[in-house]
Parts: C-alpha cells; structure tokens; sequence
C-alpha cells in the first residue's frame, strides 16, 4: 500500500523552519506565505507538524527580575535583615518560631 505523496520538499520544510525561527510569525501565516511563494497549499497543522518534527516549538520568554531602584533597596533590607539565617530557618520563611510547632499553619 502506498502512502500519499509529501506535500513539503526539503526546500519547503527549511523555509518553515528560517521564517519562524527569524520572524516568529504564526503557523498559519507561515502557511499562507508559502502558498504565495511556492504555489504548495499546505494545512498550519501541517506546518506545526513540520516545526515540532525539527525540533522548534513555540516557548514564552522567561520574565526578568524586577529590579527599579526601590526594589533593590527592599532587597537589600531583606538581606541585611536576615543575613544570619541558616537554611532551616529559611525553609520555614514566615512559619518560624512557636508555629514551627504546628505543620497546619
């Protein structure tokens, strides 16, 4: 039994995979820009398939820090405040103390 021939060529597939990694532009743009360019209609799914096979998946950036000028200052108070902490005390963080005591809270 013969299975149906591949809508993308080896060409097709490293056009997907450049316009994402460069543009970041959604699956099915990628798709509609390439039914423009070479003529092949392709599914986004089909597009999605193709990325996820090369190992390109879609990913939120990481967050950083927050750091204005009050927030270092709070930062630094914190520190300074608790500088002679040890691990178990920080583990506990707010429970410390008598409710140490009591795991409920």
């Amino acid at each position: 039994m013969q299975s149906l021939p591949r809508k993308l060529n080896a060409a097709n597939k490293r056009h997907i995979i450049l316009t994402s990694l460069q543009h970041q532009i959604s699956s099915s743009a990628i798709s509609t820009e390439l039914a423009e360019i070479s003529r092949t209609q392709v599914h986004p799914s089909t597009v999605w398939r193709s990325l996820a096979r090369n190992h390109v998946h879609g990913r939120i950036v990481a967050q950083k820090p927050y750091f204005l000028c009050v927030n270092k200052a709070k930062q630094l108070n914190y520190i300074q405040k608790h500088r002679n902490w040890d691990a178990e005390k920080f583990k506990w963080g707010w429970r410390f103390g008598q409710d140490q005591q009591c795991p409920q809270c």
